[in-house]
């Protein structure tokens, strides 16, 4: 039976499943044995989290672990999975299955929710390194049907919001599959992999979300690289024109 397929209610104290044969397809182990659980409910304000692609509130961890037969070496199956609420008419308590809490990551907190341009791109970039990334779009949908808003750096000159950034990309490889990256510090992550035009493609699109997703700031996003090829540079001036047409 598959993790992700236990039904979990918030009113239960300790749900106990035996005899359970638990296939942990992440890791593609499989245990066989007793199983024991418990429910531990959080209280507010919660945490808000990412995992496994999906965001919410965290309001229970289901802990279970495997009672280790008489006389035995070998170490137990321990494993704690979060509990979230995603809000947006999403179920209220969906169990996270295949992502165990030490693999999430915090977002902000309930009584602050607030998170800033650069954690932003810390999320995306770890959001990348999953098996099945949902991407940076559908990520913010997903906070702002929480509640998260995002707090942009301000001008050191006028005290005002940013609205006019410039992301340096890193490349790496050959022409025939290039791997591209950006500086984080700017608090946009990219990345793309594939052929240049490929590439292209993929950061273009990316660029195109980025300022989709806040348009009400008139957001301007421009590149540099600073790797001094010619097609590296062609791929930063393409990206570029998409203000200059």
């Amino acid at each position: 039976m598959k993790l992700s397929t236990v039904i979990c209610h918030l009113g239960w104290k300790n749900i106990k499943m035996e005899d359970v044969n638990l296939v942990f397809c992440t890791n593609c182990i499989t245990f066989a044995g007793i199983m024991e659980s418990k429910l531990l409910k959080l209280d507010p304000p919660y945490h808000i989290i990412y995992a496994g692609g999906k965001t919410g509130r965290h309001v229970a961890t289901l802990m279970m672990w495997e009672e280790p037969e008489p006389g035995s070496t070998m170490l137990p199956y321990t494993a704690s999975y979060p509990v979230i609420a995603q809000g947006n008419q999403m179920p209220q308590g969906s169990l996270v299955g295949d992502s165990i809490l030490e693999d999430c990551r915090v977002v902000c907190r309930e009584d602050n929710m607030r998170i800033t341009l650069y954690k932003f791109a810390e999320l995306v970039k770890f959001d990348f390194e999953q098996l099945n990334p949902v991407e940076a779009g559908h990520l913010w949908d997903q906070l702002v049907g929480l509640g998260v808003e995002m707090d942009f750096p301000k001008s050191k000159e006028s005290g005002e919001e940013k609205t006019e950034f410039e992301v340096c990309l890193y490349f790496f490889g050959t022409q025939r599959h290039l791997k591209v990256d950006s500086n984080l510090s700017t608090g946009f992550c990219f990345h793309a992999e594939g052929s240049a035009e490929e590439v292209y493609q993929q950061l273009h699109y990316q660029h195109q979300i980025y300022e989709a997703m806040f348009y009400s700031r008139n957001l301007v996003i421009t590149f540099e690289t600073n790797d001094g090829f010619e097609m590296e540079q062609e791929i930063v001036d393409r990206l570029n024109q998409l203000h200059e047409d």
